[in-house]
């Protein structure tokens, strides 16, 4: 958003301050700009088309507060008197508003006709910008987080990076875990026994991975293994959030170490996952590299062997199969004066190749498409 005069040279000595009556007159007019926009048609109404050369229409899409928004937002919250927002606003608590504009940011967009697409990227975007306007000045400061779709409290800029990660390193099931465990934890209404089973469940995360997560951390700072796992697991386990056994810290400040337990697991399990696809990322190319390096040195056994493979190839050329002896032409043709290779010519190797094959103790056995078969030892083993 475009910071003006005041702002850019800091003249803006005090921000604004709004109490609840405001916030909900404030709401009003977000809610009708995007009324007016027609961004919850597709919510409220469904898509509906003209059939052609009729007077009738067809549903297209039925509408996303199904079966209808005042059955919706009485069934999500409980209470009768929520929709219509206009009619029901001033009777709002903050719980209910709270709730209303998470819902409404679950459904706004729009339908493009051109694309038979429902679209709202760029809706939920903007609703979320004006929304946060008003929520950061009323009370201490609250936020409607865009990844989660969630309100909270006004988080710092960290906390802010860190729960719009879109989870691109993480598998699927892992950052459906995650991305529940932030909305139940980061909730405006959330008490601490729901932040705790938050807590609990990002535990739950790494224990599915406990030895890997030790081995990850070790490769990348050289201590006893036990080391990593006593400090990752020490907190939930030794502070009762997972087992209620005697000897557990209870009388601790949990409003304060909570926020610090969940934003720690939140980053160990990033940093791990981000960790364990570079090491990947790594053994791949460790791989590729051997397999690379025994194509050549299996090409160059023929090459300095030419000799002894001719008589192979000779016969296969009185061969019947045609594609059999064509082969043995070509290996002729190829090693015929041939120098010993030293890189890697992709374009020969699928000329020449037929498989490589990786047996457990390290050995790779290349074979060539004239049957031939070479082994060779990875050292790398």
């Amino acid at each position: 958003m475009k910071k003006y005069y005041a702002e850019r040279h800091g003249l803006l000595t005090k921000q604004l301050q709004i109490d609840f009556d405001e916030l909900l007159q404030y709401f009003r007019q977000v809610h009708k700009y995007f009324c007016d926009k027609e961004y919850f048609e597709v919510a409220t109404r469904g898509v509906w088309r003209q059939i052609p050369y009729t007077q009738d229409s067809e549903q297209v899409l039925p509408p996303s507060l199904l079966p209808s928004p005042e059955v919706y937002f009485a069934t999500r919250l409980q209470d009768k008197e929520v929709w219509p927002i206009w009619q029901y606003l001033e009777e709002y608590d903050e719980q209910t508003l709270f709730s209303v504009i998470e819902i409404l940011y679950d459904h706004i967009g729009v339908y493009n006709y051109e694309t038979a697409e429902f679209e709202n990227e760029a809706q939920k975007a903007e609703f979320a910008e004006q929304i946060n306007n008003i929520l950061r000045a009323y009370k201490e400061g609250y936020y409607l987080e865009p990844t989660n779709g969630f309100i909270m409290q006004m988080p710092n800029g960290a906390l802010r990076e860190q729960l719009e990660y879109d989870g691109s390193t993480l598998p699927d099931s892992v950052y459906e875990q995650l991305a529940t465990a932030t909305e139940m934890y980061y909730r405006f209404d959330a008490n601490l026994e729901q932040k705790k089973k938050a807590i609990n469940i990002l535990a739950d995360i790494l224990e599915s991975e406990r030895e890997e997560v030790k081995d990850i951390f070790n490769a990348e700072y050289e201590v006893p293994k036990n080391e990593h796992d006593k400090l990752i697991f020490g907190i939930v386990n030794g502070y009762n959030i997972r087992h209620n056994r005697a000897g557990q810290k209870s009388d601790y400040s949990k409003e304060i170490w909570y926020d610090w337990m969940m934003q720690y697991y939140t980053s160990v399990i990033i940093a791990f996952y981000k960790l364990k696809n570079k090491h990947n990322d790594i053994d791949r190319h460790v791989e590729e590299k051997t397999l690379i390096k025994a194509y050549l040195m299996a090409w160059n056994v023929l090459v300095e062997n030419r000799e002894d493979f001719m008589e192979q190839w000779t016969e296969q050329l009185q061969s019947k199969n045609l594609l059999e002896g064509y082969r043995a032409e070509k290996f002729i043709e190829y090693t015929d004066g041939a120098e010993p290779l030293t890189e890697m010519d992709t374009d020969f190797m699928l000329k020449t190749q037929d498989n490589i094959k990786v047996f457990e103790d390290g050995t790779l056995a290349v074979m060539f498409l004239d049957g031939t078969e070479t082994e060779c030892k990875n050292e790398e083993e």
